[in-house]
Parts: structure tokens; sequence; C-alpha cells
């Protein structure tokens, strides 16, 4: 097993830390680890993303695999502005033989580890449906594990190859705050609200 790690990168309004790239390999492949190309924050069409750009990685022949699993976790930063979608792009710049196979499997944690979004992918070479989080959250725990696998019907023309993933993020404005106000006043019409029925110096000696 290979591991990497990644500076912080900040970017468009999110922070992306405690970047993290553990990988398996078993046949005959090209390490992602070894060669990741360019970690970097880019502007897509959802938002800011964190892209790996120049990535040289594969598998060729039969019986060969790749199991990549990246971690991270991503905060916006700004308290007025959560993140509420996760979208994904896979280039698969060589594709072909049989018993080729490419799957990103995507979960998303809030900070106390509950999860708030997932999806699972096949193939590449496309833009993916965004995820949806169940609840928008100011910093979300992210863990991708894309496994690039040749089966035992491949043969020696049987080849995948990436050089980039990215994954993006979407935000929304967070809700407005409540807030105590100046007056206590009895809500005689049971409104929830001060109305000119309820108006006057309000109840006396409450602080």
């Amino acid at each position: 097993m290979s591991i990497l790690k990644i500076n912080p990168i900040t970017y468009d309004g999110l922070s992306f830390t405690n970047i993290g790239i553990t990988e398996t390999d078993s046949g005959i492949a090209a390490s992602f680890t070894t060669f990741p190309g360019l970690a970097l924050g880019i502007t897509t069409p959802y938002g800011a993303a964190l892209e790996w750009g120049g990535v040289n990685a594969g598998v060729y022949g039969a019986n060969s695999s790749e199991v990549v699993n990246f971690n991270y976790t991503v905060s916006s930063t700004s308290a007025s502005t959560l993140i509420d979608t996760v979208g994904q792009l896979y280039t698969a710049d060589i594709f072909s033989g049989p018993g080729v196979s490419l799957t990103a499997v995507e979960t998303i944690y809030d900070t106390s580890g509950n999860l708030i979004g997932t999806d699972t992918y096949t193939m590449g070479a496309t833009n993916l449906p965004t995820i949806t989080l169940s609840t928008p959250e100011q910093t979300v725990n992210v863990q991708l594990t894309l496994t690039m696998a040749i089966g035992s019907t491949g043969t020696s023309a049987s080849t995948l190859v990436i050089s980039a993933l990215q994954q993006s993020f979407g935000t929304i404005a967070a809700p407005a705050t409540a807030s105590i106000g100046d007056i206590v006043f009895a809500d005689l019409n049971n409104t929830g609200l001060e109305s000119a029925f309820d108006s006057g110096p309000g109840v006396a000696d409450v602080t």
C-alpha cells in the first residue's frame, strides 16, 4: 500500500484540508500516488472544486487493479455559506479491451460522522449527476474510492488510464438567524407576532 499527503488548498470560498490518499495495486499498474499530477482548486459550473490534473494512473492486462482511496475535509470559509451539492468528473483517456471497469464510490459525512450524501458511478469520461446533501453543512468530510480494474477476461490489449478527476461543491446562503428583541409583550391574539392588537409598553419588570 502507498500513501500520499497533500498540503491544504483554499480556493474560491472553500478550504480543502486533511487531504490523504492511499492506494493498493495488483498486477500491472501505474501508481496514482507515484504520478499524482497536480492538485489544485478550480471553478466549475458546480462551484469551487478540488481537481487532480495531469495524473498518470492506470492498469494494464488481465487481473490487474488499482484501488485509490481519497479522504479530505471541505469547509466554507464563510459562516454565511453552506455546502449543499457535490459534483464529480472522472476522465478516462484510455478505456479499451475486454474486462475493463472503472467504479467510483462517493460518501459524504457531516462533522459528527453522519452520512449526508452518497452515490456510486461506473465507467468514465463524463460529467456525472451531482449529489444533493441531505443537510447543507459548513464543513463536510469526503471519502472517495476509485477502483480501476481488468478482470480475468482481460487480454494484453486491455488498458485503462486516467489523467484527471475532480470533486466540486455547490453552495447556498445559510438561513438567517433569529435574535432576541427588545420588548416582552402579551400575545393576546395568539399569533406569535407582536401585532397592533398587542402593542403597548410591553410587560413591565422583565429583563
